[in-house]
């Protein structure tokens, strides 16, 4: 897990910086489904308060701050399941990668990874743990001495009460991992008006801006760090027709 260093405090929804934003697209809040039919096969930057999340040069998922740069994210559908997206990563041009075209809603067509990857969180908590641990000692060959030791290895556990924050949190950051999109990877955006979102996990977690670490964690409720800017990349030409903020 991730070292916890630096106490801090949530920052309140409506700081300086988020409400200069004027490169979003403004929705009234809508079901899951209405809100990712609206969003599927859209290219995105998402901003949280720690800054734009952008992938580094080791292709770590990391958070930027204004001004450095970004990553763009492709919107997808998850299978089965309307009520969930993926975020499929979108390679910038001239990085060496193998490509394949992917058309985007706007009929434009990008260049992706031949080998897809997507934005991927850690499991953790304490019901994931017990349903694999259930899992294991049901169908598993291991020795029971073993299975303890796999679910520890496999399973995060949160922060209990004792810790600065509370308990529910856990400080693994988020990666990027090839699909296709499992349940560590597919999320459910919550419109809350004015182009934020908090994205929620398939364990009732949400996506967390640790911006002291410029990292992308989870938190088990939805205040200011969780909240994100979803801003869709148009294609490339003049600054001011680059972005939907309508």
């Amino acid at each position: 897990q991730h070292k916890q260093h630096k106490q801090h405090t949530h920052i309140d929804t409506k700081t300086d910086t988020q409400t200069k934003q004027n490169k979003h697209t403004t929705m009234a809040t809508a079901g899951p489904e209405e809100t990712h039919n609206k969003w599927k096969g859209k290219r995105v930057e998402i901003t949280g308060v720690g800054g734009k999340i952008y992938i580094d040069e080791n292709g770590d998922v990391r958070t930027a701050a204004y001004g450095v740069g970004s990553s763009l994210f492709e919107i997808v559908a998850a299978d089965n399941d309307a009520s969930k997206v993926a975020f499929r990563y979108i390679p910038p041009p001239g990085t060496g990668t193998t490509t394949m075209a992917s058309a985007t809603s706007n009929g434009d067509t990008v260049s992706t990874d031949g080998d897809p990857k997507y934005l991927t969180i850690v499991m953790y908590g304490d019901e994931p743990r017990q349903s694999l641990l259930e899992q294991l000692a049901s169908n598993s060959p291991l020795l029971p001495e073993m299975i303890g030791e796999v679910v520890d290895f496999t399973v995060g556990a949160p922060t209990n009460d004792d810790n600065f924050e509370g308990a529910g949190f856990n400080y693994s950051p988020m990666t990027l991992q090839p699909g296709p999109p499992n349940m560590l990877q597919v999320f459910e955006m919550e419109g809350i008006g004015g182009g934020r979102f908090g994205i929620k996990t398939s364990f009732n977690t949400y996506w967390r801006s640790q911006h002291w670490d410029g990292l992308v964690s989870q938190s088990p409720h939805r205040l200011g760090d969780e909240l994100w800017y979803i801003m869709e990349y148009l294609r490339p030409g003049n600054i001011n027709d680059r972005w939907n903020h309508t």
